[in-house]
């Protein structure tokens, strides 16, 4: 019978570190900065010096599996293990004993957030709104002023209210020479036959209508055709606003009308739960997302954001996610180029409002924030790490 395993509790000093991820080297400067040793190969973890294992590659089956291995050589070592699904963060303890499952976006997003629009809810942020802000952002937000907007957007509403206004005025012509009305009697029977459908007055229609020449009975048929036409268009542009707004808002909502929202750049991983935690929070999301078919592109949707299914390189795209009335923007895709290039397009569109900006490269972050108009710039990894690091020390 062999030598009774060693407590973990008399373990201490260094740290083993699984992986060649921007997380592992993030955590292996903290651990560093803390004056911990730091190993990287699994054979060291025998070793009664280690004492806690951090697997944090980007692939969590990578991590899981290796994770597995350890545990079954060395069972009572303490396993820090990164992983963004929340479903293997709840059962992995239950195999691996003495675990920590962590997420480097769920722990990221919050400090993104915080930030871009402060520590709280949308009261706290750079730009403090005053109650009255808020109610008119919410009636601007209103199913009833989406409709609007968007049957004011289209041309052929305008064109068709200046049709209705000039049968208006013809059926009031009518009905003053044929029936010698008042100036307010045509005015009301101009109005009332639009309203009905052309047979509001009676003066209109029927016996008196056929004693009269034959002109004003076929003007008073052909506007009553047209009453008949012109209504008929009108309800459909209504009902398909109504539809069309009923649509945004199944999958996001439009971002045209947001005022005092957040623009996120990039629904992967750390864009997705930045969109939750600014939910949770109380602001409105705008996201813009290359793939349609991304992962988390359907999720942010029925968190309530506003997702435009474009690149975040393309300027006019960006015009659509009302940027000028945005309280900041979070640049948050995995590719610092994109990051880069979606941020200096809304500082061009609107240089007042914060950007944050999410780096790979902390050399380029520290510079990047010497630039007018980019609030901060920080690596998910440089976020996480710290957190990582306390829970394999177990601080």
């Amino acid at each position: 019978m062999g030598e009774p395993t060693q407590p973990r509790g008399d373990r201490s000093g260094s740290v083993l570190v699984v992986g060649t991820s921007n997380l592992a080297i993030a955590v292996t400067n903290e651990l560093a900065a803390r004056g911990v040793d730091v190993h990287h190969q699994l054979a060291a973890a025998a070793h009664d010096g280690v004492r806690a294992a951090i697997f944090c590659d980007d692939d969590d089956v990578a991590n899981i599996t290796a994770a597995i291995e350890l545990h079954d050589d060395v069972p009572d070592l303490r396993i820090v293990l990164r992983s963004f699904n929340s479903r293997i963060q709840k059962r992995l303890p239950e195999l691996l004993g003495d675990c920590r499952v962590l997420s480097a976006s769920l722990l990221a997003a919050p400090a993104l957030c915080d930030l871009a629009v402060g520590i709280g809810g949308p009261d706290s942020g750079p730009r403090r709104r005053t109650w009255l802000v808020r109610t008119l952002d919410r009636v601007r937000g209103s199913d009833l002023v989406a409709v609007t907007r968007q049957l004011w957007r289209r041309q052929l509403l305008r064109w068709l209210l200046l049709a209705m206004a000039l049968l208006m005025l013809a059926q009031a012509l009518v009905a003053h020479a044929a029936f010698d009305y008042d100036l307010q009697q045509s005015v009301h029977v101009g109005i009332s036959s639009i309203a009905t459908l052309g047979f509001a007055d009676a003066g209109l229609a029927g016996s008196r209508l056929a004693a009269q020449p034959v002109w004003i009975q076929v003007a008073g048929v052909a506007t009553m055709l047209l009453d008949i036409v012109l209504i008929t268009v009108l309800l459909g542009l209504i009902a398909d606003a109504l539809v069309g707004e009923r649509f945004a808002r199944v999958f996001g909502g439009s971002s045209r009308r947001l005022r005092g929202h957040v623009v996120v750049a990039g629904l992967g991983t750390v864009g997705y739960r930045v969109v939750r935690e600014l939910t949770e929070r109380g602001y409105r999301c705008a996201a813009i997302e290359a793939d349609e078919d991304g992962p988390f592109v359907a999720g942010a949707r029925r968190l309530g954001a506003s997702v435009t299914i474009a690149d975040v390189r393309h300027e006019d795209a960006f015009a659509q996610l009302s940027i000028d009335r945005a309280v900041a923007v979070i640049a948050a895709t995995s590719d610092d180029a994109a990051n880069l290039e979606a941020a200096f397009t809304a500082m061009s569109i609107a240089p007042e409002v914060p950007v944050v900006v999410r780096c790979f490269d902390p050399g380029l972050a520290a510079r990047l924030e010497r630039l007018d108009g980019i609030a901060a710039s920080r690596s998910v990894a440089r976020l996480a790490a710290p957190a990582f690091v306390d829970a394999a020390l177990d601080m």
